[in-house]
């Protein structure tokens, strides 16, 4: 199979007292099919991932390089089951950091990070009837350049959705973030926080 073949990009906008939003997605680099049946099959492979996030609790972008299996199943009925699994490491990622903000060194608020990504993710699609999801994405980063420490990230996303017009869904979700970050030379910092939002989307 041929680069990017497999392609999945999401983006989420929240709108309310504060403004967020996420840009998340990967692409098949290099990668096998495996058991082909049908529309149903896994594929082997190697995946470029990006993470864009801006929430309450956390805000942070990664590029990684990940290996991972992804599989596509038909259960019958008009249900089809969807699952990734990715194993990973981070490129360069950034991390909000309010110590970096406030020292006259440096221009930026922000760390520089690199480390392990790991990513698993389920879809349940009934058709007419909706998709029950749920993701799940941890990083574990070293800053590389900031203040010394590490920079841990995870987020668990689960919705419920129901087509209602061509492309166009309703549905509901919800969002939990958490930060745990270590340093060395300034205080830890520890945030999470969980949304709940009634969504309109948008799948083509």
């Amino acid at each position: 199979m041929g680069a990017f073949d497999v392609f999945v990009h999401r983006s989420r906008f929240r709108f309310g007292k504060s403004f967020g939003f996420s840009q998340t997605g990967y692409g098949c680099l290099a990668g096998t099919r495996i058991g082909r049946n049908g529309d149903s099959g896994l594929v082997l492979g190697l995946f470029l991932n990006y993470d864009l996030r801006r929430a309450e609790a956390v805000r942070m972008a990664a590029s990684s390089l990940a290996g991972g299996l992804i599989s596509r199943f038909d259960l019958g009925g008009g249900a089809r089951l969807e699952t990734s699994f990715q194993l990973g490491w981070t490129l360069i990622g950034m991390f909000d950091n309010p110590y970096v903000r406030i020292d006259p060194r440096r221009e930026r608020d922000y760390n520089f990070d690199g480390g392990l990504l790991v990513k698993a993710e389920a879809a349940l699609n009934f058709g007419r009837w909706g998709t029950l999801e749920m993701n799940l994405s941890r990083h574990d980063l070293v800053v590389l350049d900031g203040f010394p420490g590490v920079d841990r990230a995870a987020f668990l996303e689960a919705s419920y959705t129901v087509p209602v017009a061509g492309a166009w869904s309703v549905g509901a979700e919800v969002v939990d973030a958490r930060r745990h970050s270590d340093y060395r030379d300034a205080p830890d910092i520890r945030t999470g926080a969980a949304e709940y939002r009634l969504t309109v989307g948008l799948k083509f």
